[in-house]
Order: structure tokens, then C-alpha cells, then sequence
């Protein structure tokens, strides 16, 4: 929908209101127009006058004023559940694509892709899609959760669903900041040389002067866990290049129980406790890099920090 304004049309994003508003020549509205749309209209053009337009419609069909999408206090970052095996009605047709989730970097750039679509069909599989979440500097974000599942072979629990948390962290200063994260909360089940949690950091081959010009991205391990476990808090060491933003990706497993009832019971934990110990100054998250691994999706990992 449109407003027409001396013989242009602007695009709004707000309310209907907005969008029901017929303008005539110059700044009076139409004679159909109701008191509340004349109040409404009023108060986005002081918006418009009060915020200068900082981007342009796709279409070049005119400005609107950028508001902060997330609020001051609010740390974002995408979390995601994805399935190995059992894949619709061909039963566990998947194993071994992704690889141990710990112990190796080549499945973190996979685990990384599942945000981005940059994988293959057989390891990207959703159980839980990607979505934000948030977390405060004197919060904690903690998912837990158990379910049931037909005791159809051990591909089940040999390459089971495995959950991902993915965070940007930026470093504004001029030396490496290295911080203690305190604490990630993870299960694990230890039958499987597969389903080890674990935590990467992926750092680029740039700063981020030079994001244009980043090519690779180079993953670390600074945290796993084998252990058969429902639930266990884990700190590490985290290393922040200067000037240059960072992807922490965190991985968790469900704990397998086979119980005598042609069942297998899983149960899974992954969190963050005590953010505010790790966010100090000089360090950030970064939204903009959040918020683009959430919605462009690429094969190319290094395109999310450009």
C-alpha cells in the first residue's frame, strides 16, 4: 500500500493507518481522512524530520526513519536444532555426513552453514528452524527438553539431533581481549564419538577495517565435554583479535536413554549463565552480523562478515 504525496508515492513501514492516508497537494489530507489518521500521520513526519533517513527502498521509492531494531541491554544471537538421521519417510538415511561435532573444525564451518542454508540437504535438516534469542547482561537463557523416539536402529542415537548456538562478539579495542566465559551449559552423551558437546570460535582473516576483504575463516576448538550428562556448566577462555569480530559457536548433544518399552528417550541442555562476567568493555555483540546470519543465506561462510 501507498500514500501519495504532490505526485510521488513513499512506502511506509508502520501501522495501517499509515497506509490508508491519502495526502493531497502539498501536507493537506484528503477530505476522507479521519481525525486519527491526520494525528498519526502528524506524528511520522515528525519522526521523519526528528531521525534523518540513513537507507533507501529497494524499489528508490523513498526514505523511512531506521529505528534501532533491538533494544539497548539485549545480546542477540540464533539458535537452531538440527536432525542427523530419520528424515521423513525413509527412516535414518543419515550418519556420518557432518562428522564428530568436537574434535573438529571442518564440522564447525558445517555447523555454521546450518544458519547460513550453506549446506547439502543431508546434513541440514531442522528440527527446531533457526530463530533469535536474546540475552541480558544479568540473565541467563537456559533450554532444556526431552522427548521419545521409535527404537528403530542405532543411527538414532549414534548420530543423533544436536543443538546450536550461534553469538558475534566484537572487539573495539586496540589489543586481543581474552575473557573467560562464564558458563555454557551443555548435555552430552558419551556412547558416541560423534555426540560430544563442544564450543569453536571462528575468526576472520581481517579486521574489521577490512571486512570488504575478508576471504576465510579460521576455527579453534576452546571447549568439549565427553561425558554421559544431562546437564553441566563448562567455563573457557575466549580470545577476541583486535579489531576484528568473532563467531562463538556452541554445540550441545542429547543424553540417550533406551528404556523396555520399544523406545529411545532423549533428553537435551544447552544455555548461558552469568553473561555479564564475559561482556566487558571493549567487547560487544555484534547485532549486524547476527541479524545477517539469520536472514542471507550463503555457502560462502566469510560473506557474513562483509
Amino acid at each position: 500500500m501507498t500514500v501519495t504525496e504532490t505526485k510521488r508515492e513513499i512506502k511506509f513501514t508502520g501501522d495501517k493507518l499509515l497506509y490508508d492516508a491519502l495526502l493531497d497537494k502539498g501536507n493537506n489530507l484528503a477530505e476522507s481522512a479521519t481525525p486519527e489518521q491526520v494525528a498519526y500521520l502528524a506524528k511520522a513526519r515528525q519522526i521523519l524530520q526528528e531521525t534523518p533517513p540513513k537507507k533507501i527502498y529497494e524499489d528508490g521509492m523513498g526514505p523511512y526513519p531506521e529505528i534501532p531494531p533491538i533494544l539497548p541491554g539485549a545480546y542477540p544471537f540464533l539458535y537452531c536444532r538440527m536432525r542427523r538421521s530419520g528424515r521423513g519417510q525413509n527412516g535414518y538415511i543419515t550418519t556420518n555426513e557432518m562428522g564428530p561435532l568436537a574434535n573438529n573444525t571442518d564440522t564447525a564451518a558445517k555447523m555454521f552453514k546450518n544458519f547460513t542454508g550453506g549446506n547439502n540437504s543431508a546434513v541440514d535438516t531442522y528440527t527446531i528452524p533457526p530463530s533469535i534469542q536474546f540475552v541480558g547482561t544479568d540473565a541467563r537463557w537456559l533450554k532444556s527438553d526431552g522427548w521419545l523416539e521409535y527404537a528403530s536402529g542405532s543411527n538414532a542415537y549414534n548420530y543423533s539431533s544436536y543443538d546450536l548456538i550461534l553469538m558475534f562478539l566484537k572487539n573495539t579495542t586496540e589489543l586481543p581481549l581474552t575473557r573467560t566465559f562464564f558458563r555454557y551449559l551443555s548435555s552430552d552423551d558419551a556412547n558416541s564419538t560423534y555426540n560430544n558437546a563442544s564450543t569453536y570460535v571462528g575468526t576472520p582473516d581481517r579486521s574489521d577495517a577490512d571486512r570488504d576483504k575478508i576471504t576465510s575463516i579460521q576455527w579453534s576448538q576452546v571447549h568439549t565435554k565427553s561425558a554421559d550428562i544431562y546437564g553441566e556448566t563448562a567455563s573457557f577462555a575466549v580470545t577476541v583479535p583486535e579489531k576484528k569480530t568473532v563467531a562463538l559457536l556452541f554445540n550441545s548433544c542429547p543424553r540417550f536413554y533406551a528404556n523396555d518399552y520399544s523406545q529411545y528417550s532423549f533428553y537435551s541442555s544447552i544455555g548461558i549463565y552469568d553473561f555479564s562476567k564475559f561482556l566487558t568493555e571493549g567487547l560487544e555483540v555484534d547485532h549486524e552480523r547476527t541479524l545477517k546470519a539469520f536472514q542471507y543465506k550463503t555457502p560462502n561462510i566469510y560473506e557474513i562478515w562483509r
